[in-house]
């Protein structure tokens, strides 16, 4: 993978700790290309320490889908989600 103009790689996951709410979540996001010669957002989030769920969005090409994901990503962060670390660079 290639770094982006944003700053990160093609996937981040993100953290939410309150234990006086008892919220211990994660929420990963991804662009993976499909068969298709299209590409997918995938989201995985759920409980820390628990499965969690996978949605796959499709998007036609690889700009639309890196748009929804700083989207995304800009609306955990306001909601209390914290950066938990960027995958090492592939060269």
């Amino acid at each position: 993978m290639t770094q982006t103009d944003i700053g990160f790689e093609r996937e981040i996951e993100l953290v939410k700790r309150l234990p006086s709410k008892r919220q211990n979540r994660f929420y990963r996001l991804a662009i993976w290309p499909d068969l298709f010669g299209g590409y997918s957002l995938a989201r995985e989030y759920g409980r820390i320490g628990q499965g969690g769920t996978l949605r796959l969005d499709p998007y036609p090409e690889e700009k639309h889908a890196l748009a929804a994901l700083v989207k995304l990503m800009k609306s955990k962060r306001r909601r209390g989600y914290m950066i938990s670390a960027l995958p090492p660079k592939v060269n």
